[in-house]
């Protein structure tokens, strides 16, 4: 069984953080990296595991199912964390605005979470902010004053990572959203959610559903 490495960049006031995260699908949750290194069940790992691909192969415990199995039926029996994205762009809530500018470059996401220094998520900051202002008349001088990320919080569109594809779908739609920052049991950051993760879920489900 081979199970991905996700990566969470961090991008602080002075340097970037990588938290490195893998879904276990006995524990029907996301654990820390180097829990799941040490688990007596894992086989191999990674030589680079912040790099893009990087996956764990471990045994798996016989209530759980085969990875395939398992990720295709989350929506009706498992959580939608094993659906989440491999990467995911956070912005720590010290960072200067001009930086959050600068991250926005580098990350396609109309939005981005804010966490603080423990992981716990605070909320987003937009994208289509830095949009409006420019909208506005705001002269370029407003993203180089000495604003932090923190001081453009917007509340996000959040999920416990154990619920079901159906929640959220529920919780986009309700919340006109296209992203859905999915929460560990700590309210730390589990993963982003895309509404391009749940089509390619879709899309999967009705392949099998077609053999």
């Amino acid at each position: 069984m081979k199970l991905a490495v996700r990566a969470q960049h961090v991008v602080g006031p002075r340097e970037r953080v990588v938290r490195l995260l893998v879904f276990c699908p006995g524990k029907t949750r996301s654990i820390d990296y180097a829990e799941c290194r040490a688990c007596p069940r894992v086989s191999t790992v990674p030589a680079r595991p912040g790099d893009p691909g990087a996956c764990i192969e471990c045994v798996p415990p016989k209530t759980a199912r085969r990875i395939p199995d398992f990720i295709a039926n989350a929506g009706r029996d498992g959580p939608v964390g094993s659906l989440a994205g491999p990467f995911a762009l956070c912005l720590d809530a010290a960072l200067p605005m001009d930086r959050v500018r600068v991250a926005f470059r580098e990350a396609p996401a109309a939005e981005l979470p804010v966490v603080d220094e423990l992981g716990h998520v605070l909320g987003i900051v937009r994208r289509e902010d830095f949009q409006r202002a420019r909208r506005n008349g705001d002269p370029a001088e407003t993203f180089h004053r000495p604003q932090q990320a923190v001081d453009r919080l917007d509340r996000a569109t959040t999920l416990s990572e154990s619920s079901s594809v159906q929640q959220a779908v529920e919780a986009l739609v309700s919340h006109h959203s296209r992203n859905l920052v999915l929460l560990r049991d700590d309210a730390t950051l589990a993963g982003v959610l895309t509404d391009l993760d749940l089509l390619r879920w879709v899309s999967q489900e009705r392949r099998l559903s077609a053999r």
